[in-house]
């Protein structure tokens, strides 16, 4: 805040290696976009994406990632159209300001194994929150492991097995 010279260094190393994922976080709602945004612009996040959903044993093979235009924000039918146009404006520039906000939408379905050859993809929706949790993780965590960051998640195994949360800190 001072611009104290003998702190440059020190703040230097924390806003340039340290990456706090908390879940009071705005950016949280966003980092499953960060990871599919990632995946879709770099195939080698894409492939380890896939190695660490089917490496955690969930019975997925692979996944598939879909770029979709976001729909518009919704408003109640029955209003003034003032006050329609000024809430619908409120709303885009709400969206702006989020972290990770992009123009894009993105359809995440992982495909499963199943006792027939054919993998079957699941809707997002279906997935379980331990494997969506997973997955959103996994682009940030990937990017600190390749990148050499630290990386501090509050409340890391939030809806996923101890297990895979152990395995996940190990990978460091």
């Amino acid at each position: 805040k001072f611009n104290n010279s003998q702190l440059t260094t020190v703040y230097q190393w924390f806003s340039e290696h340290l990456r706090v994922i908390s879940g009071s976080d705005p950016l949280v709602s966003t980092l499953g976009a960060i990871t599919a945004k990632r995946c879709v612009s770099d195939t080698d996040v894409f492939r380890k994406v896939g190695a660490l959903l089917r490496d955690a044993d969930l019975g997925v093979l692979n996944l598939e990632i879909e770029e979709k235009t976001k729909d518009p924000p919704q408003v109640p039918d029955g209003l003034p159209e003032r006050a329609r146009k000024s809430l619908l404006e409120f709303l885009k520039a709400l969206e702006e300001e989020q972290p990770g906000s992009t123009a894009k939408a993105w359809a995440v379905r992982l495909k499963h194994r199943t006792a027939q050859a054919e993998p079957v993809p699941l809707p997002w929706d279906d997935e379980s929150d331990g494997t969506r949790r997973l997955f959103e993780l996994a682009g940030p965590w990937l990017d600190a492991l390749s990148s050499g960051l630290v990386v501090a998640v509050d409340e890391l195994s939030a809806s996923m097995h101890p297990l895979l949360a152990r395995e996940l800190v190990a990978m460091f």
